[in-house]
């Protein structure tokens, strides 16, 4: 995983005959991936070195405001990917963006695939950084958002750890719970009709307690409307940023960025403003009406089914007795 602590130390070390200080990342991969940065300047840089045959064509590389995306020569017979950073002003977002193109490339097992890696989610953060692209964040995807920061600021007044609760947030990382803890995992969904009678499950694994020691879905049932009383998704972050500190205040923000939610757009989301009408949460456990991977055969996956809520008012459970058995697994 890329840290800001990297850039740090290469930015504190001394540069070799090229300008260059860097160091490579995912060495146990079959792809050659570096973070780098440039002195004197302290450009922030993700390479990624392939042969010559294998780089992709300068048409492909989509090109950003606030980075570059350029390549150069490594010797005779292979080529650097470079994606620099030239705004300063975003470097936890880079710090992201990195993370998420390494991550992706590192699981590729030819030049081929990560090459086509890179290039798909360097468009994808395109999408996000370009104010006139709308950062990608549709309507259902904005209200999902606020009801994951919703339940977090809800369990930190709750006296959940600070630390542990915004390290366990890892839904906009696409984890199979939103909220991922020592022994505890938090599935949230939000609605906005009237009378919700059924809520929606992605894939089999969302509801799967497997390597879980307890499993909840909470339901956020919110009242949407593009004006008038209730509190909006930047306002929302606002009052949790002011909560959280250091550490924490960096990691959540580095969250909202992986969503999409960033500082050149957020403003963008004034519009529409929520009120809770409902929260409620369950708990997953023997007989909860779900789908999990054991019971897909062979060659079955990617199953999205919906949950009726009046079958599950027996799983109900206080939100105290959550926070409860959260400070037990600290």
């Amino acid at each position: 995983m890329i840290e800001e602590s990297m850039w740090t130390v290469l930015e504190q070390a001394a540069p070799g005959p090229t300008g260059w200080a860097k160091t490579r990342i995912y060495p146990r991969s079959d792809q050659d991936l570096w973070v780098a940065v440039k002195h004197p300047q302290m450009y922030r840089t993700l390479i990624y070195v392939v042969d010559a045959a294998d780089a992709p064509s300068y048409t492909l590389m989509p090109q950003m405001r606030h980075m570059a995306v350029e390549m150069m020569a490594h010797g005779d017979e292979r080529v650097e990917v470079h994606v620099r950073l030239e705004d300063s002003s975003l470097t936890e977002v880079f710090t992201v963006l990195a993370d998420d193109i390494a991550n992706r490339v590192s699981g590729t097992t030819s030049a081929t695939d990560g090459v086509s890696a890179m290039i798909e989610r360097l468009h994808h953060w395109r999408n996000l950084l370009q104010p006139e692209s709308g950062s990608g964040l549709g309507r259902e995807e904005r209200r999902g958002l606020f009801g994951e920061i919703f339940i977090l600021r809800r369990l930190l007044l709750a006296g959940v750890t600070p630390n542990d609760l915004v390290k366990g947030w890892v839904g906009p990382a696409k984890a199979n719970q939103d909220f991922q803890m020592l022994s505890v995992a938090i599935e949230v969904k939000a609605t906005s009709v009237k009378q919700p009678q059924s809520i929606q499950i992605s894939n089999e694994r969302q509801l799967d307690r497997e390597g879980i020691g307890s499993l909840f879905l909470a339901h956020v049932s919110l009242d949407e409307r593009n004006t008038g009383p209730g509190e909006s998704l930047p306002s929302l972050v606002s009052d949790v940023e002011s909560r959280l500190s250091g550490a924490e205040l960096t990691t959540f923000r580095q969250m909202l960025y992986a969503s999409g939610l960033l500082p050149n757009v957020i403003t963008q989301f004034e519009e529409p403003v929520y009120t809770l009408r409902k929260l409620e949460y369950f708990k997953v456990r023997d007989g909860f009406p779900c789908i999990v991977e054991n019971m897909c055969p062979s060659g079955l996956g990617d199953v999205h089914y919906s949950i009726q809520l009046g079958a599950i008012q027996g799983y109900l459970v206080d939100e105290s007795s959550l926070t409860i058995l959260m400070a037990e697994t600290e």
